[in-house]
């Protein structure tokens, strides 16, 4: 997308004033010169200089106040650009470039509307203006008129084939419509044209992180900034390979940046909610997407970040209600099924949870948490060859995913390989040792080694002694959770310990009441609950 556009034809200037050159003097003749090409300080210098000496006809006022808006918007100073050519038009309403170089303005300023309205005038007065092409589509592109945008990209191409700016918009259009290769190649298009050109950088690292080519992603999005320090979008754009690298902080970072440069930048707040969600600021993630939504209430990447967040406090139905949002917003967004299908395993409703992180997988096989999800409710219904082999190519994809482990060691110890299950629980640990359901599993494992016969006395005590100091972390970890209440009394009955073993099933029932395993013991114990 293009913040501005439409390059000043100093020809005209030139052509215009050449009846001044024979009585001017030479300072003049430069400021002519430089007015019309060159150097942009030295043309708004010389521009300026035209304008403050006076010149004797309108149309050659208006000439000049075009060229000075020109090489403002190519400085940036699009106030400054959209004030110039309001005077160009004022003294000569069919000068077209003077609406070439307001639409470029304008379309800088957010003002897409007045842009468009902009490059159609242009158009009447110059059917054949390329620049007017590409402003209109930039505008367009960034209402969200992608094919109007692509159809006005590809004729401005037609007109001028070396219009860098056309081939920017189109990469923008292209990338949008999900056309990565051709985006990549039109914005490398620009590049070859304009090798400083912002915008074309800020395009080609959006389509290279959506390949997944993150590393590509992040150095185009720092050229971009190297180029040009104050463009949001670039900035954005290398949050978003932040994120692909995992680098949370920096993301959190460079989003803040751009939120600093334009407060009103939705995908800038998605980026940093979304760095804060991955580092466990939920509280922060939350209020950074509900401001994206203020901005933009259809970004359905809005709706899943906030959904991830309410699903990690544990706010399933809000989770549910924002993924639906997502779905209903964008139905091929893989994030959004993969949010829903965490909740749904969190509720026990495994069905679904297999059925919405099967539909992630299909939009993106390359998405390790959707198998990780499937894995954990094939486990919870009994299919544990299938939780393993799914646990199993999560760790291909990604071999640092601690919960992969543990969704394996869980299915191999319901099939009783306890020494997988532990080598796997021992692993996961290792990546995450945060995780207390992990523990009170691992907890498990070690408490049915050590309970078989055979066992002698020195490894069933270091077994069990291992047993009790993992459900006591995991109580540590996560005090809400029944399941090492439950482990423990099974432990502290083992040992004779009845009275204390009947306290932690209590322990366990006050967290989970209909808690079946807690129900069953009472019962075996002849204890009324």
């Amino acid at each position: 997308m293009r913040a501005f556009g439409g390059v000043v034809r100093g020809l005209w200037i030139t052509i215009a004033l050449a009846c001044l050159a024979t009585g001017a003097s030479a300072q003049s003749d430069a400021d002519l010169s430089n007015c019309a090409r060159g150097d942009i300080d030295a043309r708004i210098a010389a521009c300026s200089q035209l304008i403050t000496q006076g010149l004797p006809i309108p149309s050659q006022e208006a000439l000049a106040y075009a060229d000075r808006a020109g090489a403002y918007l190519r400085k940036g100073l699009f106030d400054e650009a959209v004030a110039d050519a309001n005077k160009a038009i004022g003294l000569n309403p069919q000068l077209e470039i003077a609406y070439v170089n307001r639409s470029g303005a304008e379309m800088s300023l957010g003002r897409l509307d007045q842009a468009i309205d902009d490059a159609d005038v242009a158009l009447k007065l110059r059917p054949t203006d390329s620049e007017a092409y590409a402003n209109r589509a930039g505008a367009e592109l960034r209402k969200g008129l992608v094919e109007r945008a692509m159809a006005d990209a590809d004729e401005a191409i037609r007109l001028d084939p070396n219009d860098s700016v056309a081939y920017v918009n189109r990469a923008g259009a292209e990338l949008r419509l999900k056309l990565v290769d051709k985006a990549i190649a039109d914005a490398g298009d620009a590049l070859r044209l304009n090798p400083r050109d912002a915008f074309a950088y800020t395009d080609r690292s959006g389509a290279y992180a959506y390949q997944g080519r993150y590393d590509l992603a992040l150095a185009d999005a720092s050229q971009a900034i190297s180029l040009a320090p104050r463009l949001p979008p670039a900035y954005v754009a290398r949050s978003f390979a932040d994120i692909g690298l995992r680098q949370y902080q920096d993301a959190i970072t460079d989003a803040g940046e751009a939120i600093r440069l334009d407060p009103n930048l939705a995908p800038a707040y998605v980026d940093r909610a979304n760095g804060y969600f991955q580092t466990g600021a939920y509280d922060a993630a939350e209020a950074d997407a509900t401001k994206a939504l203020s901005l933009a209430p259809n970004d359905a990447n809005a709706y899943v970040v906030r959904a991830g967040v309410y699903a990690k406090q544990g706010h399933y139905e809000q989770a549910i209600a924002d993924s639906n949002r997502a779905i209903g917003l964008k139905p091929d967004l893989a994030e959004a099924y993969l949010n829903r299908s965490f909740v749904y395993l969190h509720m026990h409703r495994f069905a679904e949870t297999i059925a919405d992180a099967s539909e992630a997988i299909r939009l993106k096989p390359e998405l390790a948490e959707a198998y990780v999800n499937r894995s954990a409710a094939y486990g919870a219904v009994g299919q544990y060859d299938l939780a393993i082999a799914d646990a199993t190519h999560t760790i291909d994809l990604n071999p640092n995913l601690a919960e992969a482990y543990i969704d394996r060691s869980v299915a191999y110890s319901r099939k009783g390989l306890m020494d997988q299950a532990l080598a796997d629980a021992n692993q996961g640990l290792a990546l995450n040792p945060n995780l207390a359901q992990a523990y009170a599993d691992r907890g498990y494992d070690y408490l049915v080694k050590g309970m078989a016969r055979g066992v002698d006395r020195h490894d069933r005590d270091a077994l069990l002694g291992h047993a009790l100091a993992d459900e006591n972390r995991a109580m540590q970890l996560d005090p809400h959770l029944a399941a090492p209440y439950i482990i423990r009394a099974a432990y502290r009955l083992g040992m004779g310990q009845r009275a204390a073993a009947i306290a932690d099933l209590r322990a366990g029932q006050a967290i989970d009441p209909t808690n079946p395993q807690v129900l069953a013991a009472f019962k075996n114990l002849g204890i009324a609950r």
